[in-house]
């Protein structure tokens, strides 16, 4: 990524956000809407998360997310409102691919 923060991501734990280079985070997940960045990562098991999809989507932002391998429920709905969704771990492992892609 040539970019300094080509991403803007709603990711609250610290060593999550240590994982992700190139991203802006914020504080709310609603400021995801109101920043300038075209793409977004964002931690999907965090309350309201699931419900920002659709809107990222529709006002042309890329949206990642990641969550639990466990929570099957969570990425399929992510995915089925627009989300590229991962499992954590495959998430960070890919993440210099997933980010320049």
């Amino acid at each position: 990524m040539t970019e300094a923060a080509a991403f803007v991501g709603f990711v609250p734990d610290l060593m999550d956000r240590s994982k992700l280079s190139g991203v802006r985070f914020v504080a709310r997940a609603s400021a995801l809407l109101e920043a300038p960045e075209r793409a977004v990562v964002l931690d999907l098991g965090r309350a309201g998360a699931i419900d920002l999809i659709a809107e990222l989507v529709a006002s042309g932002r890329r949206v990642v997310g990641f969550v639990s391998h466990v929570d099957r429920v969570t990425v399929e709905a992510a995915r089925a409102a627009g989300c590229e969704s991962y499992p954590r771990s495959e998430l960070f492992r890919r993440w210099p691919d997933i980010a320049s892609g």
